[in-house]
C-alpha cells in the first residue's frame, strides 16, 4: 500500500499560493520543523497543520485580507505584495484585478503613485488610456535626475506594460547613469539598474531590435554589481546566447549550444524562471 505523502502535498499547496515557510512558522511549528515535515522527515500534529492551513488563502479577497499589506503602505510592501500575487494561482488575473483597483482610486484621487502602482501591476485593456499612462510615466521618468530604486522598478515593470522601446532610447542617459558601488545605496541602485537593462535586452530581442539589445547587454556586462548576483549573470548569459542566435553575423549553432549549457546550469542552481524562459525561446527557434 502506498503511503500518502502529506508533507509533499502541503508543500505544493503552500508554494501554489506563494506562501513562504517563514510566513507559516510559529511557536508551535518552527521553520525548520515545517521544512522537515515537507521533506517527510518530521511529523506535525493535525492541530498544528490546521492552524497553518487557516493562514493559506482560498480566494483572492481572502488573499488580500490575510497576506497583502495595506494598499497605502510603503513601496517595499507593495513590491512584496506584487510578487506574492504574481506567483500564486492565476497570478496575472490577480495583478489585473488589483491594478484596476489602483486605477479607480487614481481616477478619484489623482495621486501619481496610484497610477504608478497600477502600471507596475498590469497594462490597462483601454488603448487610449494606456497611451495616456505611457506619456505620463515617460515624462515622470524623464524629469527625474538620478534614478533611485523607485524609478528603476517603475521603468522595469512599466516596460512590460506601457513603455515602448522608443521611450527607452530617450531615457538611455538615466538608465545607464553611473553609481558608486562602494556605498550601500549605490550598490543597491546598480542592482536595480541591472534588472532594468536586462529587461530592455529581453524586450528588444523579442522585438528584433538587435542594436538596442546589444547596447543593453554590453552596458550590463560592464557593471561591477553584476558580480554580486549569480542569477543576474545567468540571465545575462542567456540573453547573450539568444542574441547570438538572432544576429546574422554570429553562429546560430554556437548560440543554441550555449543556451543548452545555461539551461543545465539554471537547473543546477534551481533558477526555474530563467530555465523555463530559455527552453521556450529555444523551442520557438527550433
Amino acid at each position: 500500500m502506498v503511503q500518502p505523502k502529506y508533507g509533499t502535498a502541503f508543500r505544493e499547496l503552500r508554494q501554489a499560493n506563494a506562501v513562504s515557510q517563514l510566513a507559516l512558522a510559529d511557536s508551535d511549528a518552527g521553520r525548520q520543523a515545517l521544512s522537515r515535515f515537507e521533506r517527510g522527515a518530521h511529523a506535525l500534529t493535525v492541530m498544528r497543520l490546521s492552524r497553518m492551513l487557516d493562514r493559506i488563502p482560498a480566494t483572492y479577497q481572502e488573499y488580500l485580507r490575510l497576506l497583502a499589506p495595506d494598499p497605502d503602505g510603503s513601496f517595499e510592501d507593495f513590491m512584496v505584495m506584487r510578487q506574492r500575487l504574481l506567483y500564486g494561482p492565476a497570478g496575472r488575473v490577480r495583478l489585473q484585478m488589483l491594478a484596476a483597483r489602483y486605477r479607480n482610486r487614481y481616477d478619484r484621487e489623482g495621486h501619481a503613485w496610484l497610477e504608478h502602482r497600477a502600471v507596475m501591476l498590469a497594462a490597462t485593456p483601454d488603448g487610449q488610456r494606456r497611451q495616456a499612462e505611457r506619456q505620463r510615466l515617460y515624462y515622470f521618468l524623464r524629469q527625474q535626475g538620478a534614478w533611485s530604486h523607485y524609478e528603476f522598478a517603475l521603468f522595469t515593470h512599466g516596460l512590460a506594460t506601457t513603455l515602448t522601446l522608443g521611450d527607452v532610447r530617450q531615457l538611455w542617459a538615466q538608465l545607464t547613469q553611473p553609481f558608486d558601488v562602494r556605498t550601500r545605496l549605490g550598490y543597491q541602485n546598480q542592482r536595480r539598474q541591472i534588472d532594468a537593462l536586462l529587461m530592455v535586452a529581453q524586450v528588444a530581442l523579442a522585438a528584433g531590435c538587435l542594436p538596442l539589445a546589444a547596447a543593453a547587454l554590453r552596458v550590463t556586462a560592464q557593471l561591477p554589481a553584476l558580480a554580486g548576483g549569480p542569477y543576474e549573470e545567468l540571465r545575462l548569459q542567456g540573453l547573450e546566447a539568444l542574441y547570438m542566435i538572432q544576429d546574422p553575423e554570429q553562429s546560430t549553432k554556437v548560440g543554441r549550444q550555449r543556451i543548452t549549457a545555461i539551461i543545465e546550469l539554471c537547473d543546477f542552481v534551481e533558477d526555474k524562471t530563467v530555465a523555463q524562459r530559455l527552453r521556450t525561446e529555444l523551442a520557438a527557434r527550433a
